[in-house]
């Protein structure tokens, strides 16, 4: 049985209205001011076309209705709106229908629904009137029915991307609409947009995905990030905003890589006490936000080869990063400042290969609220409360935090003024062993980032390290 089979009504509406907004095209192109028959054809389909759009709401919420809001919403933007603005009902009443609120429960039952979509959605941006609009060269009475639009592709995006598995290559054919977008941005930064604040979340949400930051980077962010970065009366929420991707960038070593080969630690440093404002009060960015920021993205700029000076130039952003892990592991959700622990921790785990920052982290750093004797029992006993984290329902960031504390752990067990308290803390001991014997994990291997090693082979370092008996596989 064919799909227009099963779907009769679907199918029968989507293809009504594609063949009436078509004649609609069609009789816009023709019309003439001395052609009544032509006005007349024009009113007629127009309603028509009204009266379709306000139906769909009747359907079930399936991809197939789906489909026929998206087709609606193209064709007025890609072939009616050139011709022009009288009949904006046509995009108020498509972007009203109740499908546009109800999209996430589709999103959740079909990855592959969603992967279309997302790409469906993304290439409306290379539309040549949403390119117009993009760089500032649309009819001044297109503009609200483009920002409109503009807004709505933003938000679906968004809320996409929350459902979204991304794979490597994903945006590689994107990367000509990333760069209209970094381009819209910079031309309109100034402004007190809310479209650029939309822009702004999606971009960090998108550059988190670590996997996507090689195609960020090929577009030019790098460059138009620490340009930002410079400027120095922006506001502060876009501040904080382009600080977010910089660091988002810095940790994937291409981007780090990136960042400086482009001086960006000096930039940076430049903008210090721009950022770091304990007066700013802003609701996306307090001053703990941007401190924990700030630390987190200078600390994954600086190569190895400079962490022995670093200790000494430094010493307030490593105390930042350990308080802001203890403040995060006395959280029910593990969050501080707005960050996951996995955040800090990941920063740490890169800074713990040098063995002048442990024994500053784990010897003299001042902590607050800190109960344990130590922080060497600190980290193991993090470790031990992320145990099942990588179980059947595993969080992608609690997996992380878990693969992080075993290379941290791992880092600590090399040095003997920690072995004995590693040593006599039995539960830390089973937790290692449990993982060092278990090879049948090898999914936790994608949440191996730069500058760390699977849990299998941490967790084998670390027994060796400790005398214990090891895996013989």
């Amino acid at each position: 049985m064919s799909v227009v089979d099963q779907l009769p009504m679907k199918n029968s509406l989507y293809s009504e209205l594609q063949e009436a907004l078509s004649r609609f095209q069609y009789a816009l192109v023709e019309q003439s001011s001395t052609d009544e028959t032509i006005e007349c054809s024009i009113a007629n389909h127009y309603q028509w076309i009204l009266d379709k759009i306000k139906s769909i709401d009747q359907l079930e919420y399936t991809s197939e209705t789906f489909d026929i809001v998206y087709m609606v919403f193209r064709t007025y933007i890609s072939d009616i709106l050139p011709l022009t603005d009288k009949y904006e009902d046509i995009l108020s009443l498509i972007l009203s229908t109740k499908i546009n609120f109800n999209l996430e429960a589709l999103l959740k039952q079909d990855e592959s629904f969603t992967r279309r979509v997302f790409f469906s959605t993304l290439d409306l941006l290379a539309l040549p009137i949403m390119v117009d609009y993009l760089e500032g060269k649309q009819k001044e009475t297109q503009t609200h029915q483009l920002q409109s639009a503009m807004s709505l592709i933003i938000d679906r995006l968004q809320l996409i991307s929350t459902w979204m598995i991304f794979q490597k290559d994903d945006l590689n054919d994107q990367e000509s609409i990333l760069r209209f977008l970094l381009k819209f941005i910079s031309s309109n930064i100034h402004i007190n947009d809310s479209i650029i604040k939309q822009l702004f979340n999606l971009l960090i949400f998108l550059t988190e995905q670590t996997i996507l930051v090689p195609s960020f980077i090929n577009a030019g962010f790098v460059t138009y990030i620490l340009q930002w970065l410079e400027m120095e009366q922006l506001a502060y929420e876009i501040q904080g905003s382009c600080i977010h991707i910089f660091y988002n960038l810095a940790q994937k070593s291409e981007g780090a890589k990136a960042l400086n080969q482009a001086d960006g630690l000096r930039i940076l440093k430049d903008c210090t006490y721009r950022l770091l404002d304990p007066n700013v009060i802003n609701g996306q960015y307090g001053f703990e936000n941007m401190q924990l920021l700030y630390c987190m993205a200078m600390s994954l700029l600086i190569e190895p080869k400079q962490n022995r000076e670093y200790v000494k130039n430094h010493r307030r952003v490593l105390d930042y990063l350990l308080q802001s892990t203890i403040n995060a592991s006395t959280m029910n959700d593990f969050c501080y400042a707005k960050f996951h622990i996995s955040r800090p921790i990941v920063v740490l785990t890169k800074l713990f290969v040098q063995d002048e920052i442990i024994k500053y982290v784990l010897d003299e750093a001042p902590v607050k609220n800190f109960p344990l004797s130590s922080k060497v029992e600190f980290f193991a006993n993090l470790l031990i409360r992320f145990r099942g984290a990588l179980t059947i329902d595993e969080d992608e960031a609690k997996a992380l935090t878990l693969t992080a504390l075993f290379n941290i752990l791992w880092s600590i067990s090399f040095h003997e003024e920690y072995l004995s308290e590693l040593q006599t803390n039995r539960q830390f001991l089973l937790t290692v062993k449990t993982f060092a014997y278990d090879t049948s994990e090898n999914g936790s291997e994608r949440y191996v980032f730069a500058n760390m090693s699977p849990i299998f082979k941490a967790a084998n370092g670390i027994l060796l390290n400790l005398g214990e008996n090891i895996s013989s596989k």
